[in-house]
Parts: structure tokens; C-alpha cells; sequence
């Protein structure tokens, strides 16, 4: 279910259905794949999503990849910078299904 990834410069905001999975990508090059995009440039996440207010990332964000995200076969923690659950936020994946 992995979709081309959508360019603009132009995210504010952002909301998520429980079976997505999202990598947003700042300044992001040619190159598409997502697992390039690392370190402070890269805002991830897994499962239902509300993010109103990416504060110093408003507007930066070239490249979005969308993913299909069952939680039952691999869960994720999603952590954010900021205390009220915005700006910045990264996925962290457990084992697969029946695996470690």
C-alpha cells in the first residue's frame, strides 16, 4: 500500500487514521526512499494522529510517505517532542507478530 511520496513545503498541520503509518521529511532530496530520511529532519509516527501545531517545523516539511500500519502485527509507540503532543514526534516499532 505504499504510496510515491508527495512534495509541497506546505504542511501545518496533520491528522492520521488508526492504520497509517507516516515519515515527513524535511528538505528531503531526490532519492525516494524513505528509510534515507534520519535524524533531526524526519517527523514519524504509527495509528491515530492529531498534530495541530508543528511549531518550528511549519512549512518545511518536502516529502511524505503514507503506509498501511497494523498495530496487531507490529505495534509502535509514537513519542513527541513537545509536552502537548505536538511539533516534532518519531515511531518506535515493537517485534513483529510471533517474533523479536
Amino acid at each position: 500500500m505504499d504510496r510515491e511520496p508527495w512534495r509541497n513545503d506546505d504542511l501545518g498541520s496533520y491528522r492520521c487514521g488508526s492504520k497509517v503509518a507516516y515519515t515527513f521529511c524535511a528538505d528531503f532530496e531526490t532519492d525516494r526512499n524513505p528509510n534515507s530520511c534520519t535524524g533531526e529532519k524526519v517527523i514519524s509516527g504509527a495509528g491515530f494522529i492529531s498534530n495541530s501545531e508543528l511549531k518550528n517545523w511549519d512549512d518545511k516539511m518536502s516529502t511524505a510517505w503514507l503506509s498501511e500500519y497494523d498495530a496487531s502485527y507490529r505495534g509502535a509507540v509514537t513519542f513527541f517532542t513537545d509536552y502537548q503532543c505536538g511539533e516534532k514526534s518519531g515511531a518506535y516499532y515493537g517485534p513483529t507478530e510471533g517474533g523479536a
